[in-house]
């Protein structure tokens, strides 16, 4: 008895330490890095909405998607708020969520994707991305952003 215990705690153990242990995850987003803001919903997208307007350089410029001139237009779709920035320096483009969380004053946000470049493809954060890429755009996003917001 003693022994299957064991064995069943290291198997257990073996799967919680996998990098990919995401993909187990249900949801439209499982690899998304979450952050709770203790604020309203409305509250943080009028924040997110005033930071971009205030760093021009955070609004993504247009750029050619399937032959045509395409615009990325932060937006609601049903129960996430999206969001679009660029960051003009490393030449990324982020994209994010927010929704409604648990409680009344309580915010979640989800930093799901990175595209390299405005012709370069799309990343899922704590997916596709190497460790030290994937730490080094959640760093970033974490101090332009959530920072920001809190």
């Amino acid at each position: 008895m003693k022994k299957i215990f064991i064995i069943n705690l290291v198997y257990l153990l073996s799967i919680l330490s996998c990098k990919d242990i995401n993909k187990f995850s249900g949801g439209s987003y499982p690899y998304a890095e979450t952050y709770v803001i203790p604020k309203s919903e409305k509250e943080v997208i009028n924040t997110i909405i005033k930071l971009k307007e205030d760093n021009l350089d955070y609004k993504v410029p247009k750029l050619q998607w399937a032959g045509k001139e395409t615009e990325l237009l932060d937006g609601r779709d049903s129960h996430w708020y999206y969001f679009y920035f660029y960051f003009k320096d490393t030449n990324d483009i982020v994209e994010f969520w927010t929704r409604e969380g648990n409680g009344p004053n309580e915010t979640k946000v989800g930093f799901f994707s990175v595209s390299k470049g405005l012709n370069g493809s799309t990343h899922l954060i704590n997916k596709d991305l190497s460790e030290k890429e994937n730490t080094e755009i959640k760093r970033k996003f974490e101090k332009h952003i959530i920072d920001k917001i809190k």
